[in-house]
């Protein structure tokens, strides 16, 4: 990047591509794993993968979804939905292995990824009507939006 191109306040914006890999395999990993031991009747190999899977969506959830420009919104946003994401995560496994109270838990996983469903439809709407750089900014919103509808679809699957 030459000079002339660089923005004004370059320690606002992070070049999303530069990490984008280890993020993919923090994240895709252990899903791959437990699908993985899942299929092959393991269970303590399944709930291993969404235990640490559960871990990188509440501590790494910056990390994977962020967007062009570092602003608290975005931030908040993230925490968020790692928040919710994890929650969704120990839904899936109460409601998989048929733990006790599986039932509850998947009712109210079902309802955070529909939370986070809805919230990342408003706000990805409402930051690209307003952003000099929309597909920027829509990339962080559909990145949150494709795991609360996988997890709405799983939680849907094994619920009923």
């Amino acid at each position: 990047m030459n000079e002339s191109t660089r923005p004004s306040t370059p320690e606002r914006y992070i070049d999303t591509n530069l990490f984008r890999f280890s993020a993919v395999v923090l994240e895709w990993l252990p899903i791959f794993f437990s699908a993985l031991f899942l299929v092959k009747g393991y269970r303590w190999g399944f709930m291993l993968g969404m235990y640490v899977l559960t871990i990188v969506y509440i501590f790494l959830s910056w990390y994977l979804f962020r967007a062009a420009e570092v602003r608290g919104l975005d931030v908040m946003v993230s925490f968020a939905a790692g928040l919710l994401l994890g929650f969704n995560c120990q839904g899936i496994l109460f409601n998989v292995l048929q733990w006790p109270h599986a039932e509850p838990m998947g009712t109210l996983a079902m309802v955070a990824a529909a939370v986070g469903t809805v919230a990342s439809l408003i706000l990805g709407g409402l930051r690209t009507l307003v952003s000099r750089h929309r597909l920027m900014e829509l990339r962080m919103y559909w990145k949150l939006l494709s795991r609360f509808l996988a997890a709405l679809l799983i939680l849907r699957f094994y619920l009923y």
